[in-house]
């Protein structure tokens, strides 16, 4: 039997709405085999997808899906983390694979066997934004009672740094409902440090702080990607490369790079040649803005 994968991303208020169009499109032309779609709304969260872009999704084979937050979920707000409850909902299907709604795919891409049976599979995280130069993984893992990792990680941006386990959360493909059920316990470990760890600048890393010392306490592997498969372009000169994961983070930093353009025709073409009303933000990644 096939391998069956899902790919899904969280699309909280209009503008992400719009943008999770991009990778949407990006994954049905790009991915070399069937998948499904999911795009989750948080709840409560700021706002649902407005008609034209719910059109849209229905377009392109995507299923929105209602994300319940629950009340008192953080300490404090903390977006970020809906990714790690959509990591959580229950989905059909032998994969999941989680991306950040600001990706898309510039080349092809099999999500097939990425996935280790009893665990999870990630790329480095670029720079050592967390820890680096204090003691906060000490007293992180100390919180849970284990020493620091020996490992290291070989982090993807400038220096290119060993490192302890640090990944990027903006995609992560780990098999579904399989012991020992990896994003409940990343859940339970994120909230325990954002409650009970008195340690500086929790947010924005708070979920990729946990992830790895989840995977820790619970004995869950990871598999360590190339980074083809995260490719960071913010604060980079344009290459070529064949990276299939194109983590762009804002608009703006898809300009001078090949691949933007062609998405946004695909999407126009995916649509009937038009883009609805509420998608207008997307036009910000180009050269020169165009009505299609």
């Amino acid at each position: 039997m096939s391998e069956r994968i899902t790919a899904f991303f969280v699309v909280d208020g209009p503008d992400m709405a719009a943008q999770g169009l991009l990778l949407a499109s990006s994954l049905r032309a790009r991915v070399v085999h069937d998948l499904d779609i999911v795009a989750y709304v948080p709840v409560p969260g700021n706002g649902a997808p407005p008609d034209d872009l719910r059109a849209a999704y229905d377009r392109l084979g995507v299923r929105l899906a209602d994300l319940p937050i629950p009340g008192g979920a953080w300490k404090k707000p903390f977006p970020h983390g809906n990714k790690i409850f959509a990591c959580e909902a229950p989905r059909d299907g032998d994969t999941g694979v989680f991306l950040d709604t600001d990706i898309l795919i510039g080349d092809a891409l099999d999500l097939r066997g990425l996935a280790p049976p009893d665990g999870i599979a990630a790329v480095p995280e670029g720079k050592p934004t967390w820890g680096k130069n204090n003691d906060r993984w000490d007293r992180a893992y100390a919180h849970f009672g284990m020493e620091l990792p020996t490992e290291r990680v070989r982090l993807t941006r400038g220096r290119r740094i060993e490192f302890y386990p640090y990944y990027n959360a903006g995609f992560i493909a780990f098999r579904e409902g399989a012991p020992p059920d990896f994003a409940t316990r990343w859940r339970e470990t994120a909230q325990d440090i954002d409650f009970n760890l008195p340690v500086a600048r929790k947010r924005p890393w708070l979920d990729q702080v946990a992830l790895p010392i989840a995977c820790a306490r619970f004995g869950i592997p990871v598999t360590v990607l190339d980074e083809r498969y995260n490719y960071s372009i913010s604060d980079r000169q344009a290459e070529p490369n064949r990276a299939a994961v194109i983590h762009y983070h804002r608009y703006a930093h898809n300009i001078g790079w090949p691949f933007f353009a062609s998405a946004y025709d695909r999407l126009l073409a995916d649509l009937g040649g038009k883009l609805p009303a509420s998608a207008a933000v997307i036009r910000e990644g180009l050269d020169a803005p165009s009505d299609g």
